[in-house]
């Protein structure tokens, strides 16, 4: 599912699946619920195991790219996405379910984040045990877990008694999801989002400051948040397969055998493969090619074989930026277009 289409043409399928060959009258009497999230499905089946294999064999059979497997309740319990079921005599109790490979690894309370979002990581977690957890018993159980497990990871233990606390007094109110129906919607509004790299209390204080400034001018329905600037595996992701590293996101020129004007470029690619589009352009009529221009009205050869490399550069902005005050520092040689065109460079 690596197309952002692909889950919706996906989940069309399976429901036309569904309402054509398993939902059907002949099962009517088997399946007793039919649960269906994307690719998982919970299903309670009106008879023994051996029902449910041959139901399994039947569905298998609907369609060669299509295979189920089963998960059979054991002792009584059977998860579905992160939900625990047990199922007793005459009802059926709901919990968090949590794998066996979880690490109890949450984001830590002295990370380099925004304060906000760690108190949100809080009520996300009891807000998700209020909703899945049948009985009273499950919730405190599953609260305690919940302050173990983020105290190991540095929370204080009064800021997480505070935020639990917040949490059930909104929940219990219809807060926290559901606004009033009385309430001034125009309130709500907001005119703007505008997002900032987090760097610890700079970031915060920079932002106060800047709402500060907004409210003397009557603007106050402006969002702010944060994103994260880097982290330590960015510093080792870059990963150009069959490319060499050194030849990646570049300023280059391009010098002219016959003359002492140049063309000024920059390319996120590798510039062998930019090189080879650039010949490419000059052996086809392209009247918008600067190349391709310099090369037929002066009849003059360009030494494409022998790019000079000006500058590197990763970001495209900075990359373009460089292009430009690379190409004004020898405008008297260039004939290449400038890359960002704005008041600072006219």
């Amino acid at each position: 599912m690596g197309s952002p289409l692909a889950p919706i043409l996906a989940n069309l399928f399976m429901e036309k699946l569904e309402n054509e060959h398993i939902l059907i009258p002949q099962h009517g009497q088997l399946i007793k619920t039919w649960i269906r999230y994307v690719d998982d499905i919970l299903i309670i089946v009106n008879g023994c195991t051996d029902d449910v294999l041959v139901l399994l064999n039947n569905i298998n059979s609907i369609h060669p790219n299509i295979k189920f497997t089963v998960e059979l309740e054991k002792d009584n319990k059977l998860a579905f996405l992160d939900v625990l079921i047990e199922k007793h005599q005459d009802h059926l109790e709901t919990s968090v379910y949590g794998k066996k490979t979880c690490t109890h690894l949450y984001m830590k309370w002295d990370s380099c984040n925004p304060k906000y979002q760690k108190i949100a990581l809080i009520k996300s977690l009891i807000t998700r045990a209020i909703r899945i957890c049948s009985g009273e018993t499950l919730l405190n159980a599953e609260i305690n877990w919940i302050k173990t497990v983020l105290h190991e990871n540095g929370y204080p233990a009064q800021l997480l008694e505070r935020s639990i606390k917040t949490t059930f007094e909104r929940y219990t109110n219809n807060i926290l999801f559901n606004l009033s129906k009385n309430a001034d919607k125009s309130q709500s509004i907001v005119e703007g989002n505008v997002c900032f790299y987090y760097l610890g209390n700079e970031s915060r204080q920079f932002v106060s400051n800047t709402k500060r400034t907004l409210i003397k001018y009557g603007i106050t329905n402006i969002r702010f948040g944060f994103r994260k600037y880097q982290t330590i595996d960015s510093a080792f992701s870059h990963k150009y397969k069959g490319k060499d590293e050194s030849k990646v996101g570049v300023v280059y020129c391009i010098e002219c055998n016959d003359c002492a004007n140049i063309y000024v470029g920059q390319t996120g690619n590798e510039i062998d493969t930019r090189i080879d589009q650039h010949k490419k352009t000059l052996n086809k009529v392209d009247p918008n090619s600067k190349l391709f221009v310099h090369a037929t009205e002066d009849n003059h050869t360009l030494e494409l074989d022998k790019p000079c490399v000006l500058a590197y550069e990763r970001n495209e902005i900075k990359r373009l930026l460089k292009n430009t005050l690379i190409t004004y520092q020898h405008n008297n040689l260039t004939y290449n277009d400038i890359s960002l065109k704005t008041v600072m460079f006219n």
